[in-house]
């Protein structure tokens, strides 16, 4: 099988591959004989008729069949050979089957590479920020509890009735729990933060082109799921689309840093060695680095 790559830029890549007739013959052969067991052939039991009579009879179904099944079987021993890594779906054009030779092309985006130094992401410096829940903090809880009641009641209640409303037997109690609420919900924010603080180090530690069919994709999933978002609230449709241009803008930069993050955290579990897949890469890789900061 011969290629001849061609750089239309840092990631996208047009292949022109020529599979060779000895391959090709080989191949046809065996996926002619594989569909002719079940091919009609006048004069001929199925699966005894000659390859020459099978193609005369069924040529375009055989064809079809072969291309559609050996054009991704030849592509992956292709990216195979070259060690490529592709970043999305090619696409395949210019096929010429004809005379047992295949010659097809392919445009695909490769993924980015990235020259990982270990102090790249391991030893990176994370503000902290302590969790307390202050007295205005609960005030306002209490507060809140007391226009909840007052909202669905006109009959007075005391405070000991409004504590119980929440399920409490006591005041005490009740700030016990909506303390550890509270803690809960900041400390979550606390975690947010400190991501987003590796983030920021590794998006400006490790610029780099991505794909942008992938960058574009994303960008679409992340502009449909906002207005879906807008529609639930009772947006209008008119309202909608006369700030989706403005919706575009402003999740094209974020799409972007998206996809360049998620191949950075890529790169880092491959270097390091840990077992992710694409469902909990983000998880286990900020993990490992929060796992080497400095606090």
């Amino acid at each position: 099988m011969k290629v001849d790559i061609q750089r239309q830029d840092k990631l996208q890549r047009i292949l022109k591959i020529d599979v060779g007739k000895e391959r090709v013959l080989e191949d046809k052969t065996r996926i002619y004989q594989e569909i002719g067991k079940d091919l009609n052939v006048p004069g001929f039991r199925k699966g005894t008729a000659p390859l020459d009579v099978l193609e005369r009879n069924h040529g375009k179904v055989l064809r079809e069949e072969f291309l559609k099944r050996m054009i991704p079987a030849y592509y992956q021993t292709m990216i195979r050979q070259e060690k490529i890594v592709p970043a999305g779906l090619p696409r395949i054009f210019d096929v010429d089957f004809k005379n047992d030779n295949l010659l097809f092309s392919v445009e695909v985006e490769v993924k980015p590479t990235f020259v990982l130094q270990e102090d790249t992401y391991r030893g990176l410096t994370v503000k902290d920020s302590p969790i307390e829940v202050s007295d205005d903090e609960w005030k306002k809880i209490w507060n809140n509890l007391h226009e909840t009641v007052k909202k669905y009641t006109q009959q007075p209640l005391t405070e000991q009735q409004m504590v119980q409303w929440a399920g409490y037997k006591d005041e005490e109690a009740l700030r016990q729990a909506a303390t550890i609420e509270l803690k809960a919900v900041k400390l979550r924010q606390r975690r947010q933060d400190m991501e987003r603080q590796v983030i920021d180090v590794l998006l400006k530690k490790l610029p780099a082109d991505i794909p942008q069919k992938v960058a574009e994709e994303h960008q679409n999933k992340l502009l449909h799921q906002e207005l879906y978002n807008l529609q639930a609230q009772g947006v209008a449709p008119q309202e909608i689309e006369k700030h989706k241009q403005t919706l575009q803008e402003k999740i094209k930069p974020m799409a972007e840093d998206q996809v360049r993050l998620y191949y950075i955290l890529e790169a880092i579990a491959e270097k390091e060695q840990l077992a992710v897949d694409s469902r909990n890469l983000y998880d286990v890789v900020m993990g490992y680095i929060l796992a080497h900061a400095v606090f």
